[in-house]
């Protein structure tokens, strides 16, 4: 669940055989920088007010409003202060330049006002997974990460509590009782012009192929890919490394050492063509899932 920032384990962008643990800045529930402070949008800051207010009396109908308004309000311009230290997605296109390899030590120094140790042992709970301070991980906004500490220290836990629970509620309304859908399609319909929710077929498939997207793949690729395609895909780059290979070796402007750095790269190289090799195969595919049901 991403509350402060987004974590997730996947290929290390600078060693792609390589799982690493990998963090990001939070994503805000509005669009960017700008709808929290800019004053052309505050009426999408009040709808956004609003929407708090109305799911959290259905939830909990004999709520003060004049207490939920203020809780509102402190959480509010908490996530505003979470959004102005991030990084605006216009100057976060270069992934290798804001990838940021360190321990879980260091990171922790970094952001000495919460436990990275504690939330990643209870991420993975119940996963064979033994970490140490010297794991290492990958961050890809070192302006967000080093001015988190501040804010945390600065903000009473009141208000990160009531945060995170928000941040909880809001990612599964789409998935609650029809009394919420109405909450929900207003502040939708005030902030994007959206006026009506996908269908509930629609959610499923997404959310499925989201979770199992491996699997829906396999069932997909089986009835509807021409398999036939993916080897001749598959030839051709082989002919265009071969070849590439054929011309290094005649070429005389580069020394041995230098091809012998072009021929490992090429050699190298990861052919990812059509879908991934389990989907063909399904003892593997069954392997992926290993543990999950």
């Amino acid at each position: 669940m991403a509350v402060l920032f987004v974590e997730w384990v996947g290929p290390d962008d600078m060693k792609s055989s390589v799982n690493i643990i990998q963090l990001d800045q939070m994503n805000p529930v509005l669009r960017g920088k700008d709808w929290y402070i800019a004053e052309r949008f505050q009426k999408d800051r009040q709808a956004y007010r609003q929407l708090i207010f109305d799911v959290a009396m259905l939830l909990e109908p004999n709520l003060k409003k004049a207490d939920l308004f203020k809780d509102i309000d402190e959480l509010i311009a908490f996530e505003t202060e979470l959004v102005k230290i991030g990084v605006p997605d216009e100057e976060r296109h270069d992934s290798g330049m804001r990838y940021k390899k360190m321990t879980l030590k260091d990171l922790t120094k970094l952001v000495p006002a919460f436990n990275f140790t504690a939330f990643l042992v209870e991420v993975f709970k119940g996963i064979p997974v033994h970490l140490t301070s010297s794991e290492p991980l990958v961050h890809y906004s070192y302006e967000y990460f080093s001015s988190l500490s501040p804010i945390l220290k600065r903000t009473n836990r009141r208000t990160i509590q009531n945060y995170a629970l928000w941040r909880v509620i809001n990612s599964v309304l789409p998935n609650l009782p029809e009394s919420f859908s109405k909450p929900r399609m207003d502040f939708l319909k005030s902030t994007t012009g959206i006026s009506s929710d996908k269908k509930d077929w629609r959610k499923c498939v997404e959310a499925t192929s989201k979770k199992l997207d491996y699997g829906v793949g396999a069932l997909f690729i089986r009835d509807h890919f021409d398999h036939s395609s993916k080897a001749m895909a598959q030839e051709m780059i082989h002919n265009i490394r071969e070849a590439f290979n054929e011309l290094l070796e005649e070429n005389d402007w580069m020394d041995k050492e230098t091809k012998r750095v072009a021929r490992e790269k090429a050699n190298s190289m990861h052919e990812k063509i059509g879908y991934p090799d389990l989907f063909d195969d399904e003892v593997l595919l069954v392997k992926e899932y290993e543990g999950v049901f």
